[in-house]
């Protein structure tokens, strides 16, 4: 069973000190592998850290998320009164929702700030936001907090801050979370979402010409 205390230290700048900005470096490829299926492990392999910098000096100040997750366990969630399945991802340091997510709210929270996440050995660079305030609704308890918004492919990452913050027992073994006195169960594996990837095959080697398009008989 893990159990997280309460969290300590802020993220404001300090009056008389030059504006912050957000670089955040992440790995956005979930690996799952069968081992971490069956034991409920979290993989943190090639984690990458996120760091809070001072313009002027640039210098680390504060170490805000490192996500890569070899985690399946999905819970409910309601975020501004939209249910979805989150991710239970303890090798993120921050709780993210996806950009397609955050668009579809009724009622969507302010952007407060801006980021630039670095994907970890990609080369790559996505650009992304905290909002809030958020309210979210994990089974009866409610949540007022700010929200990472990043182009992941889940809906959510349930990351360890709001896991700390208030003290929500993970316990893996029983597949299911506990706040407070409630149990909420988790499921593994997709739930209810549509497939982001058709893979097909086609019987014979076919090349498709630059600036075309080619239809063709395959089999999924």
């Amino acid at each position: 069973m893990a159990s997280y205390g309460e969290p300590q230290g802020s993220w404001d700048s300090t009056e008389g000190h030059s504006p912050l900005r957000a670089v955040i470096t992440i790995d956005t490829d979930l690996e799952n592998n069968e081992e971490a299926h069956n034991s409920g492990a979290s993989s943190s392999e090639g984690e990458a850290d996120t760091t809070l910098v001072d313009e002027e000096n640039d210098c680390e100040i504060v170490t805000v998320c490192q996500l890569r997750s070899g985690t399946v366990f999905r819970v409910p969630i309601k975020v501004q009164g939209q249910s979805l399945f989150a991710v239970v991802d303890t090798a993120a340091e921050v709780t993210l929702i996806s950009e397609e997510v955050y668009r579809s709210l009724k009622s969507v929270p302010p952007i407060l700030r801006e980021v630039i996440m670095n994907t970890a050995g990609k080369g790559m660079q996505m650009n992304g936001y905290v909002v809030g305030p958020v309210n979210l609704e994990l089974g009866s308890k409610l949540i007022q907090t700010n929200l990472y918004v990043a182009p992941i492919e889940d809906d959510m990452l349930l990351g360890f801050d709001l896991l700390r913050a208030h003290c929500i027992d993970l316990q893996m073994s029983d597949g299911q979370l506990r706040v407070g006195d409630e149990v909420i169960p988790m499921t593994m594996g997709n739930v209810m979402q549509a497939p982001r990837v058709a893979n097909v095959t086609i019987r014979d080697k076919i090349t498709v010409p630059p600036n075309s398009v080619m239809k063709l008989s395959c089999q999924g």
